[in-house]
């Protein structure tokens, strides 16, 4: 059974495209990489996860790895 699921119309070069230009304008004011900004604004905004957040703690810490590993 699979929970977690990326939006299908996901563009990421398009994505990526734009946290890039935010980037530049300093509008992402963190110490975090370029990639690591991406895998979470791809988690948070292009996938299921913040439906099933909550949910999530009800399974066992083995079926919530495999789920957010599927997200990369």
């Amino acid at each position: 059974m699979t929970v977690l699921k990326i939006d299908p119309n996901l563009d990421i070069k398009s994505v990526r495209k734009n946290l890039s230009k935010s980037s530049d304008k300093e509008i992402n004011q963190n110490s975090y990489t370029l990639e690591v900004n991406l895998i979470y604004k791809i988690i948070h905004e292009y996938s299921n996860y913040e439906d099933h957040q909550w949910e999530l703690y009800g399974y066992e810490k083995g079926f919530v790895e495999a789920e957010l590993k599927s997200l990369l």
